[in-house]
């Protein structure tokens, strides 16, 4: 995947349309429930289930249509140690995707940064492809290539991160997830998403700016 110049890792806060900002929400932790026996790969003595990990698993490609459907291969398989359960796959009927929208979507890889592994492009994200990069973001996470972004999951604080950003500590706050007259009035960068700890802190505390990360956010408490 090629980009064209570093302006084109720019894109104005302004241009940010907050009302159709992409969630993505977590369902609470709950019993491991295996499903059943209606797939058509089941009691083959191999688990055909990407909910799962490990050696216990078929060497096959995996289907969506088989994900809760081969429940005694994996049961059995779990139990002796051969598998893994994927936890993060709890949450993937409530993931809004979005769609295929984006300038890099359809070429194997993520470019949506709610997400985070090795599932991702390598190159830098854009904020404009938060939500349009759906088919390749859904196959990744799906085969376990992806999990969230923990600087996109609300639990009940915020996370303002760090201060490793380009931009830190020049009293402007250049991370996209607020909003208010704390902001910088530069152009902003995914890149500086949680590196500018500091400054938004502050600005927060003293109420000139406002938390929007729920635009976007991975909310864990499933409200």
């Amino acid at each position: 995947m090629q980009r064209l110049t570093r302006l084109s890792l720019i894109l104005a806060a302004s241009a940010l349309p907050v009302a159709t900002m992409p969630t993505v929400v977590l369902a609470q932790p709950q019993t491991l429930d295996f499903g059943d026996d209606a797939g058509d790969y089941t009691n083959d003595g191999e688990c055909d289930d990407m909910r799962f990990s490990g050696p216990g698993m078929t060497d096959t490609p995996l289907l969506e249509e088989d994900i809760g459907h081969d429940a005694t291969d994996c049961r059995n398989a779990f139990f002796r140690g051969e598998l893994s359960y994927n936890s993060g796959y709890r949450a993937v009927g409530n993931i809004e995707w979005g769609g295929d929208n984006g300038d890099y979507a359809n070429d194997g890889e993520c470019d949506d940064m709610r997400f985070t592994g090795e599932g991702m492009t390598d190159t830098p994200l854009l904020t404009e492809d938060l939500g349009n990069d759906a088919t390749d973001c859904r196959s990744a996470f799906m085969r376990g290539k992806l999990q969230v972004n923990p600087l996109f999951v609300k639990t009940g604080g915020i996370d303002f991160g760090d201060d490793k950003g380009d931009f830190a500590k020049d009293g402007e706050c250049d991370d996209l997830r607020f909003s208010g007259i704390g902001m910088t009035d530069t152009p902003l960068l995914g890149d500086d998403v949680g590196h500018d700890a500091s400054d938004c802190r502050k600005a927060f505390d003293e109420g000139r700016l406002q938390w929007r990360g729920e635009m976007v956010y991975l909310d864990a408490s499933g409200d």
